[in-house]
């Protein structure tokens, strides 16, 4: 009976062991299941908050989408942080970065060396206490191998302004009197070739008296204000003789010519020789090296401003722009999220491999990109198959090859023994845990040094260790982009976390955020200037103007330029980029069109919502500051996109009574 008694015992034990199993593995699928319903009813919220509904979106769906962004940014104090969608991205990116580096224990977890800098940099940037751009000069009079005013001393000093134009370049400095840089020579595979030219637009904004009073008070000066309104009156003189030489244009006949390399020795002006010879550090350069020299009569005009000056005004000048650089550069508050975000833009591979490193679920993430990816490819596939017997074949050939050449890089990162190849690639940075002003100055000349010595060596390597080395201003990106000599789509590990893309997101979201992001990038390959470059990376020109001449591409092409001449390309990438990932969708989930979510709690279609989150990719603050943007107005690129689609018409039925109804629709590739 005892025995009895205790084998019952036992068996309940087990009864109930095996009922409490029961529960936990049943409770486990409702439990993942909520937390997708949530991930996705928090992205729903986050879409609900800038809506506005009292648009009609078939008059103009950006302000529908988006018409309440800059609202709910006030609202949640972020608008000094980041503007646009993408920036909020970018913010999360750096914030976890900052955390993780905030915990890291270096002695006990012992990572790579370039794991320990990215740390030592971060630190010494949230240790700063009183910032001070005069620093930056005391540094670089020091160790820099050159003298630079200090500013305080009006008289200056007799310093070659050429000397201190080619030093201040070499540590980020560029488009103030020159603009340079080293790019992939599409004539010659494998090889870069460097390119000198006036500044463009966008890299030389005159110098507001504002900014150049938020400069002055931010160093301490011994300078008084008669002494620093003669100062800004100087810059400002300079600045205006600038913008009266920029405005040089190239005359037509000329234009071939300029875009021809020329040889080193063959350089028409000496102190050109001598500005290449200290950028590139080498006391006499190869007479062989070739070089593009755009518009040669900024070039004279420059030689010519340069003798109205005296010596001194020049290299103060050439000092102030470059404080200002660093300036807009540097930290507002040196706060932990922002210290990262710099050092992620200083570090970036040491940064990627972070990343990398802690992200479990990253294989399964890569997967189903390249699916989506893979899905958009076969849209245009069959485009091009549907397109054969109006292309001429050897040009359907050329389209068909440079589409099946396409790659897709998920991480910006070499592939082949990763992390071995990080620390060679930092070996020779050697950074200090104190001083916050030398790490950043030799992380920008290490910048410099790598995309134009370390990079060029690098363009013939094994595809499994390429990567991209942008310049540090323009950061660590948070939207795919597309690398033309590589032939490659480069998807950034910020493009893979909200608000952009989640594992546990509805296709929907992924398909119309990241989706349509990478179908963008696709159609960089077959916009206006990218046709020009082959599967090899190289320029085609015979192909180019064959395909350009077919009367289908012609026409197509003419609709396009009328719509936006300065913008073709983007608006190339827009249109078609959002039509094929609208198809990929589509074709992959036809119920799109009866499933639907609420969506400020009434029922909305999917393939609505598909456009809805399209739009708010691009929602931004400063839509109005981009006039001379290449990509064109934030509210044009996403009115233009959809407006230009048949699909966009009939979901949500636009007629022609309304502004977003476009009967002509201008579209490069379609069927």
């Amino acid at each position: 009976m005892r025995l009895f008694s205790k084998m019952k015992f036992y068996q309940i034990v087990i009864c109930i062991s095996c009922v409490l199993t029961l529960l936990r593995s049943s409770s486990a699928v409702p439990s993942r299941a909520n937390k997708r319903l949530g991930v996705n009813r928090q992205h729903e919220r986050f879409i609900e908050n800038f809506m506005n509904l009292k648009v009609n979106p078939c008059d103009n769906f950006y302000e529908y989408a988006c018409g309440k962004w800059q609202k709910w940014q006030e609202a949640n104090d972020t608008e000094d942080i980041y503007t646009e969608v993408l920036g909020l991205a970018g913010y999360k990116a750096s914030k976890e970065l900052a955390r993780q580096l905030d915990i890291m224990e270096v002695e006990s977890a012992k990572p790579p060396g370039f794991v320990r800098k990215l740390k030592s940099a971060y630190e010494t940037c949230i240790s700063v206490e009183d910032f001070d751009h005069l620093n930056y000069l005391v540094w670089l009079n020091k160790e820099g191998n050159f003298t630079l005013p200090l500013l305080g001393d009006l008289l200056g000093e007799e310093n070659d302004w050429i000397e201190i134009l080619a030093g201040l370049r070499r540590y980020g400095l560029n488009g103030i009197l020159v603009e340079e840089d080293m790019l992939p020579f599409m004539e010659e595979k494998g090889k870069s070739i460097i390119t000198l030219k006036k500044p463009e637009s966008e890299s030389f904004k005159r110098l507001s008296l504002r900014n150049f009073k938020s400069l002055m008070n931010s160093m301490s000066l011994n300078i008084n204000s008669t002494a620093l309104d003669s100062l800004w009156h100087e810059v400002q003189w300079i600045e205006k003789r600038i913008q009266e030489i920029t405005n040089i244009e190239v005359e037509d006949e000329d234009e071939d010519l300029a875009t021809k390399p020329v040889e080193f020795r063959d350089l028409p002006f000496p102190w050109l020789k001598k500005y290449l010879s200290r950028l590139l550090n080498k006391p006499s350069l190869d007479e062989d090296l070739k070089l593009i020299l755009l518009n040669q009569k900024y070039f004279e005009a420059l030689e010519n401003l340069a003798r109205d000056f005296k010596v001194p005004a020049i290299c103060k000048y050439l000092t102030i722009r470059f404080l200002w650089y660093l300036h807009q550069n540097t930290p507002t508050d040196f706060s932990h999220w922002e210290c990262a975000d710099m050092v992620r833009n200083l570090l970036p591979l040491a940064s990627n491999w972070l990343y990398q490193e802690n992200r479990g679920k990253l294989k399964a993430i890569i997967s189903e990109v390249e699916e989506i990816f893979q899905n958009i490819f076969q849209q245009f596939n069959q485009t091009l198959n549907d397109h054969k017997s109006q292309i001429h074949p050897s040009s359907f050939e050329y389209l068909l090859g440079k589409l099946k050449a396409i790659k897709l890089k998920i991480g910006n990162l070499p592939s082949l023994d990763t992390a071995s190849f990080v620390e060679t690639f930092y070996a020779n940075i050697s950074l200090s845990p104190r001083d916050f002003y030398g790490n950043h100055l030799k992380l920008l000349e290490f910048s410099f040094h790598g995309s134009h010595e370390i990079m060029p060596s690098l363009a013939m390597a094994d595809y499994r260790r390429f990567f991209n080395l942008d310049p540090p201003e323009e950061g660590d990106s948070n939207s795919p982009y597309y690398v033309v000599q590589q032939n490659t789509i480069i998807v950034p590990f910020t493009s893979l976390r909200q608000p952009i893309y989640h594992p546990n997101f509805r296709p929907v979201y992924k398909y119309s955020g990241l989706g349509a992001a990478i179908g963008h990038e696709i159609f960089h390959s077959f916009d206006y200037t990218g046709l020009q470059i082959d599967a090899e990376g190289q320029t085609n020109d015979v192909e180019y103007k064959r395909i350009l001449s077919t009367a289908l591409i012609a026409e197509r092409l003419q609709c396009l330029e009328n719509l936006n001449p300065q913008s073709v390309d983007e608006k190339i990438a827009d249109i078609s980029g959002l039509r094929y990932a609208y198809k990929a969708f589509i074709h992959r989930f036809p119920e799109a069109h009866e499933s639907s979510r609420p969506i400020h709690d009434k029922p909305m279609k999917l393939s609505q919502i598909f456009f809805l989150n399209f739009a708010q990719y691009y929602c931004d603050t400063d839509n109005g500051d981009y006039d001379e943007d290449e990509h064109g107005l934030a509210s044009d690129r996403v009115n233009d996109a959809l407006s230009h689609l048949n699909a966009f018409s009939e979901v949500f039925s636009c007629t022609a009574k309304n502004g977003m109804y476009v009967p002509e629709k201008c579209q490069m590739w379609r069927r």
